[in-house]
């Protein structure tokens, strides 16, 4: 089984050999262009790149690139690692105003669609960085993650919380996930006729630059578009987050066995590689099943692997 092919990291290396300093634009696009899978998203990003690049063309600025700073990425070496923060200079960011440029795009929202596991919050928090990168977003802003049943349980004054908190940074991303859940009761929908009011432009004149994430499965987000025609206006990019193939998933399983022998755990050995063949085309057959856990599934089957060999050595 030969491991996947990424076009968009191919057209990614191609974009920075041609702005000729041979550095990258930004260090976030880097970091998502690691990632197994995503190619989909991986393309629509570079889209909103490209989107970016030439405004700041049309309006006489250049993207300078940027060098990688030492503590950009706090990812432990994983299929996606365990994301604990930007690792953003403190001393940056004292004027929000000069961290950021103008821009006609008027906004940056985005719709995330997808089963779990397939790196919805990784590239959530990528996506903020990269906003930040762009100097869309001031230094300071953060990704807030919130689920869509705490949002309706925390009821406004939950989310005029978080809009309370990203204000004092100058703005920020707001990543809801499983967001149908706003429309199941009256609370809800309050808040999701409140978010579709601020999240109508990028400027918002109360709480400093917003950007807003809502993710969920494929069918419940559909559906929520459907009862809120406001909804598709506001959030013109869409990510879509298919299911792994098995050689994505094959190749996650490779980084985990990889990562353990490079932590020193020589334990685990393969006599025959087409022994884990055989164990992701299995794995591979739940697909079909709504709510297929992809990468966490791997790892779900990774650490029962890892546990019955444990018994057996001992």
């Amino acid at each position: 089984m030969s491991f996947p092919h990424s076009k968009s990291s191919e057209n990614w290396d191609k974009s920075i050999l041609k702005g000729g300093t041979g550095s990258s634009p930004s260090a976030s696009v880097d970091e998502l262009m690691t990632l197994v899978g995503v190619e989909s998203v991986k393309k629509e990003f570079l889209q909103i790149w490209k989107s970016i690049q030439i405004e700041a063309k049309q309006q006489g600025r250049e993207q300078k690139p940027k060098a990688k700073p030492n503590n950009y990425s706090n990812y432990n070496d994983d299929m996606y690692g365990n994301f604990n923060g930007y690792g953003n200079d403190p001393s940056g960011g004292d004027d929000d105003k000069k961290d950021v440029v103008s821009t006609d795009i008027s906004t940056f929202n985005v719709l995330f669609t997808g089963n779990p596991g397939t790196g919805k919050t990784t590239v959530a928090h990528l996506y903020g960085k990269f906003l930040i990168d762009m100097q869309i977003l001031p230094k300071k802003a953060i990704v807030e993650v919130i689920s869509g049943v705490k949002l309706a349980s925390g009821g406004m004054q939950e989310i005029e919380g978080i809009l309370d908190k990203l204000k004092k940074l100058g703005g920020g991303v707001i990543f809801v996930d499983e967001a149908y859940q706003l429309n199941e009761d009256s609370v809800g929908r309050q808040i999701l006729n409140f978010i579709l009011v601020h999240s109508e432009k990028l400027d918002n004149d109360k709480y400093g630059r917003l950007v807003w994430i809502l993710a969920g499965y494929v069918k419940p987000m559909e559906k929520l578009l459907e009862v809120n025609i406001g909804l598709p206006s506001r959030f013109p990019n869409k990510f879509i987050f298919e299911d792994f193939t098995n050689a994505e998933l094959l190749l996650v399983l490779h980084r985990y066995m990889n990562n353990a022998k490079l932590s020193g755990d020589n334990k685990f050995k393969v006599t025959d590689a087409k022994w884990t063949r055989i164990a992701i085309r299995r794995l591979a057959n739940k697909r079909n099943i709504e709510g297929f856990a992809n990468a966490r599934a791997v790892r779900t089957m990774w650490d029962s692997i890892r546990k019955r060999q444990t018994y057996r050595l001992d």
